[in-house]
């Protein structure tokens, strides 16, 4: 179907949601439950962004196989418990996930026995036939109704009917709205809304989850364009909400877990004619004492992280000290300008590192996480001195001195005494920096400049390594592991 037929059906969903509200102005219940039947009660556990953390986290808390430890732990006892997500699975996490372009989380969702797991803005960067191989290594449990292929076809399907408790529940999934394949916030709802009342009325579901890769705040405004469905499944946000909200007018349940796997969100729901009742919920911290990891997942992980980077969780430095953001992007730029043997390593924090470095062993993997796969890729470029300078005026750092605590992100071949640093302007220099770095702040720069003066453009050739690479490879020299 091509994308105008699709808006079409979108707006037609819009006539359908109007003439769903004027039906349950007339009806008492729509669900096909007898009212006299007794309550069923009803288990939803739920996630979302666990961004490709899947080993223990810092602190003693977080990871998919802890997750794992306790949703099985859940099953043992409740076995027909949904579990649902809430979409960005990949990104961001440990150092195996991005060696396997995201799959991993995947195949490790479909090992734990994810009902539906929603379409995250992360695994849309992955690109449109990348996700449909996310759905295939899902078990087709990855949904979305508002994400198209070039052809205005949908790409996955956009829900799923499964008999759990004895009731009908439909789970549909929406991407979040960001071109490239998605329809946009308003032909989104207006389509949810029609696809809850078709669920509903066509195929007898009695209850409606919309698992959604949208803030709670839109999904508040969703449930009003899909006045049917009975739960969203949230994310995006990394926060949580440790009580359910309730969308005015509608009733629906709006839900959010937090993010890089520390919690688990726990609903118990009744579901009668009469509607459905929140019987209890929980936020459940993946506490490392009081959760156990799932032994069976861990091993496999740990073997697939073996055959991609044997050794990443093992130490490979000792830091006596914590490394803030500032002090990490002094000793990446170091180790891009020493690892690449360039006159100038550069590494502004904005743009590379996560989060800071505590004190105490660190492995390949912490370095990855620090830096995430958006500061994988480097490049070298060759420079004048002018452009160095006018760079730094950008960054502030016009005047610092070399050796200065606020002097972070350059680092410059040789020794050096003190002073403030300064560039030959007619001199070229030799730079490596990160790819992200370059192309979203250097490289416009250099090419205002060198269009005004009538140069040639400047040419910026991938490294061979990637920036953990040359950071291990630092670290491991500077500082010895215990």
């Amino acid at each position: 179907m091509p994308v105008q037929s699709v808006i079409a059906l979108a707006l037609q969903a819009r006539r359908l949601w109007l003439a769903v509200l004027v039906c349950l102005a007339a009806l008492p219940f729509s669900a096909s439950v007898s009212a006299s039947e007794p309550d069923a009660r009803l288990t939803i556990l739920y996630t979302n962004d666990f961004h490709d953390h899947f080993f223990a986290g810092p602190h003693g808390r977080g990871g998919l196989v802890y997750m794992s430890g306790y949703i099985n732990g859940v099953r043992q006892a409740v076995p027909d418990a949904l579990l649902i997500d809430g979409g960005d699975a990949v990104r961001k996490g440990d150092l195996i996930g991005y060696l396997t372009n995201g799959e991993l989380a995947f195949e490790a969702m479909a090992r734990m026995g994810y009902d539906a797991i929603a379409v995250g803005n992360n695994e849309h960067n992955f690109g449109l036939e990348q996700i449909r191989r996310f759905g295939e290594l899902s078990g087709d449990t990855l949904v979305t109704a508002n994400l198209l292929d070039a052809n205005g076809e949908a790409l996955l399907p956009a829900y799923r009917m499964v008999e759990v408790s004895g009731l009908r529940v439909a789970l549909i999934g929406m991407a979040r709205p960001r071109g490239r394949g998605t329809l946009g916030y308003v032909e989104s709802g207006y389509l949810l809304g029609g696809l809850a009342a078709h669920v509903r009325r066509e195929e007898g579901a009695n209850l409606v989850i919309v698992t959604a890769h949208v803030r709670p705040d839109e999904a508040h405004i969703w449930a009003h364009a899909a006045p049917e469905a009975d739960i969203f499944i949230t994310g995006h946000s990394d926060d949580t909400l440790f009580d359910p909200e309730i969308a005015e007018g509608t009733g629906a349940i709006i839900l959010l877990a937090g993010a890089h796997a520390e919690r688990v969100g726990r609903l118990e729901l009744a579901v009668s004619g009469q509607g459905k009742r929140i019987i209890s919920h929980a936020i459940i911290e993946m506490d490392h004492g009081e959760v156990a990891p799932d032994e069976a997942l861990l091993s496999w992980l740990s073997q697939v992280e073996a055959d991609h980077y044997p050794g990443a969780r093992e130490p490979v430095a000792d830091l006596s000290a914590a490394l803030d953001e500032p002090a990490i992007a002094r000793e990446l730029a170091e180790a891009l300008r020493s690892g690449l043997d360039a006159d100038i390593g550069l590494a502004d924090p904005a743009y590379i590192i996560h989060h800071p470095l505590p004190t105490g062993p660190v492995s390949a993997n912490d370095v990855f996480r620090v830096l995430t796969d958006r500061g994988q890729d480097v490049v070298e470029v060759v420079l004048t001195g002018a452009e160095l300078a006018a760079y730094l005026d950008v960054l502030g750092l016009t005047g610092q001195d070399i050796h200065g605590e606020n002097l972070h992100g350059l680092a410059l071949r040789g020794t050096h005494g003190g002073g403030p640093v300064s560039f030959d302007p007619a001199r070229s220099y030799s730079v490596a920096v990160t790819e992200r770095e370059w192309s979203r702040a250097l490289s416009g720069l250099v090419a205002r400049s060198r269009a005004s003066g009538g140069q040639a453009p400047v040419t910026a050739r991938p490294a061979d390594a990637s920036a953990t690479d040359l950071l291990v490879r630092h670290f491991s020299v500077s500082r010895e592991p215990r």
